[in-house]
């Protein structure tokens, strides 16, 4: 009885988070007022200003990115709580500055950059790959390997971030003054370590 009650809760919690990924990814689709013919407001994600706004639906057909409202819209689309940042979509925003943040890109499973326009947007934006990451990847196997072809000092890791020889000059990585073997270079966990000792073969035990 307590093994099919575990299962119960397993197989809910799952289908719970199926459900909260779907509704995301309807926020970056456009607004469809549907086929009928009895209009109401409602509100729908506009996923190029990353805003929130008001539109007649008509009261049947249309897609999911629909709200009854601004607050069920901004807390679906824009704010969610926990994990379901990751599930939204890429957002430059309305205004025209460039700042680069980092995002997770569902499809790919894995944190990528963008230029962030400094206005509105949602919550998939973070400042640091490592924040983005702790968020979206934590339990993500796909985490970013470090790679290399052989005798080149030009190292990259899976989502073409170029990682300098000497990582204390990058933010986004830790001091390479950690030496670890070579037969961990290419774990998740030991990429953000190891640059320059893997890729260079340089103080490696």
């Amino acid at each position: 009885m307590k093994i099919n009650i575990i299962i119960f809760v397993i197989c809910f919690c799952r289908n719970v988070r199926s459900d909260q990924e779907s509704i995301q990814r309807y926020c970056g689709i456009v607004s469809d007022n549907g086929d009928c013919d009895e209009y109401k407001m409602q509100y729908f994600y506009h996923p190029e200003f990353g805003t929130c706004s008001p539109f007649w639906y008509s009261g049947c057909g249309g897609n999911k990115n629909r709200f009854e409202t601004f607050t069920e819209c901004e807390s679906t689309c824009i704010n969610p709580h926990g994990k379901a940042v990751c599930d939204l979509p890429k957002v430059r925003g309305p205004c025209t500055e460039n700042h680069m943040k980092f995002y997770y890109d569902i499809d790919k499973k894995k944190c990528l950059q963008f230029s962030y326009g400094g206005c509105k947007g949602n919550a998939n934006k973070f400042d640091k790959i490592n924040d983005c990451r702790q968020v979206c990847m934590k339990n993500d196997e796909s985490e970013s390997e470090i790679t290399h072809g052989a005798g080149s000092d030009d190292v990259k890791s899976k989502n073409n971030l170029n990682i300098p020889d000497n990582c204390t000059d990058n933010s986004q990585f830790a001091s390479c003054s950690d030496v670890i073997r070579r037969g961990h270079c290419r774990h998740p966990y030991y990429a953000k370590f190891c640059c320059r000792s893997c890729a260079l073969d340089k103080l490696v035990r």
